[in-house]
């Protein structure tokens, strides 16, 4: 399951990232030569990069690839190692739990639409639901893993 997940996850974030850079490629080849610019690609690359961005957090996450805090588990006891991995779950199943449950909230009542396309915001923010949500879910199966470890 969670390596199709990550395949997924992958693949979204991927091209996301390749549709964002063609369009700002695409408008501003137009806009440099051609004396034009395409009123939709900004939008749309924005919302390209978002979905990139917010995905591809979860997918960092997952595969711990993000900054730590290594350098001070390194520094604790071996009995106090698994104690700190637990907090550290802890701290970030808050926060991320937070910021999901507050996107959550800006999603019910945002009623902007963008400018040129009329998308609602409230469609676009679905990215950062997927990835904050997802990475509650990374940051529970760690958990489970750190508790489960004979590491003390």
């Amino acid at each position: 399951m969670l390596k199709k997940l990550d395949k997924i996850e992958m693949a979204i974030s991927c091209s996301a990232l390749i549709l964002t850079v063609v369009f700002v490629v695409v408008n501003v080849f137009t806009r440099y030569f051609l004396g034009y610019t395409i009123s939709w690609a900004e939008e749309i690359s924005t919302v390209c990069f978002m979905i990139s961005v917010f995905i591809g957090m979860s997918m960092a996450y997952r595969k711990k690839m993000h900054v730590g805090v290594d350098f001070v588990l390194a520094l604790l006891p071996l009995k106090l190692k698994k104690y700190f991995k637990i907090l550290t779950g802890v701290v970030m199943l808050f926060l991320n739990g937070t910021i999901l449950y507050l996107t959550l909230e800006y999603i019910k009542t945002a009623k902007k639409v963008t400018p040129v396309l009329s998308l609602k915001y409230s469609h676009i923010n679905i990215a950062l639901v997927i990835g904050f949500f997802l990475i509650v879910i990374y940051t529970l199966e760690f958990m489970y893993q750190d508790i489960k470890s004979e590491e003390m």
